[in-house]
């Protein structure tokens, strides 16, 4: 086989052109690194967000992060505005550290005396650990529960002891006093202490109904009571009664129809009827007998225990 000249060169041309190459295929540029907020760039920033959502009036606030102590973003840093729930934050935050994570309160119902043909022979007494979300179904599984320890009937009194932590009328008398964020707290709280009020209406009057409303059970209130008035202003108005709540409502402020909440002055005998009126429900005749605010130095052990 013969090679000529050329062939050779070319051959030796091509090994040298395919070396370089391949040298070159095996060095690439270092890329830049990127930015490390770069995932955050796509993100709209807190000012567009409230300008998308609309929001009228003055907002502010601020995201940091806890760990690092590290600010992330501000708004109006120094614009003063009242705390609203962000205030729920320090009491929950205050709860956690003196009361801790497993504290739960815990509603009672006591008994002075044994129980006897299905009646109590002596007082029942509801006690209030100052829980604020008691609600009215909270109640009645209490009221379910002392049905199923054989109860049906109380010989003596009903008697309610809520003096756990001190009566305070309301959080803030320079608010109104029918606002649902200024109820009374007391030691035995229920739904807020707040009153459902809801109204329709027909033909040229209204229908009126105000009761212990709750997600189940809904029993009718009698120490509050409301009644229509022909004035603009205020919307609710509330005066002081014998053993009630006496409120009126502005007729121009009901339209249609509508719902809302009302602030219990008398929020102990409340809780008291509404514990009360339930075991009616639940086949109980404890519902007969009237109920008594009993002071902390009356107070007896008990024989029965019954607890939420």
């Amino acid at each position: 086989m013969s090679v000529n000249r050329r062939a050779i060169l070319g051959l030796l041309l091509g090994g040298v052109a395919g070396a370089a190459f391949g040298q070159e295929t095996m060095v690439s540029p270092i890329p830049k690194p990127r930015p490390r907020d770069l995932h955050k760039q796509d993100l709209p920033s807190g000012d567009t967000l409230v300008d998308r959502a609309g929001l009228s009036g003055e907002v502010a606030f601020a995201v940091a992060h806890v760990a690092q102590g590290e600010m992330l973003e501000v708004r109006g840093p120094l614009l003063r505005l009242p705390p609203a729930s962000v205030a729920k934050t320090v009491t929950s935050l205050y709860a956690l550290e003196h009361l801790g994570p497993d504290f739960r309160f815990v509603t009672r119902v006591l008994a002075t005396g044994p129980i006897s043909n299905g009646a109590v022979q002596g007082d029942l007494i509801l006690i209030g650990s100052g829980d604020p979300t008691l609600d009215t179904d909270a109640l009645a599984r209490l009221a379910s529960q002392l049905r199923d320890a054989g109860v049906s009937g109380v010989s003596g009194r009903f008697l309610v002891h809520d003096s756990a932590l001190p009566r305070i009328e309301q959080i803030d008398g320079a608010q109104t006093e029918y606002a649902g964020y200024n109820p009374a707290i007391t030691g035995l709280n229920l739904n807020y202490n707040r009153v459902h009020f809801e109204w329709r209406r027909q033909g040229e009057e209204y229908s009126l109904k105000m009761d212990a409303r709750a997600e189940k059970f809904a029993p009718d209130v009698r120490i509050a009571h409301m009644r229509i008035t022909q004035r603009d202003r205020p919307v609710f108005d509330h005066e002081p009664g014998q053993g009630r709540d006496e409120w009126t409502v502005a007729r121009s402020a009901l339209g249609a129809g509508g719902r809302g909440g009302c602030r219990c002055v008398c929020r102990r005998f409340m809780r008291a009827k509404c514990f009360k009126r339930l075991p009616r429900s639940l086949a109980c005749d404890c519902h007969r007998r009237s109920w008594q605010i009993l002071s902390p130095k009356r107070l007896r052990l008990p024989a029965l225990r019954v607890r939420l």
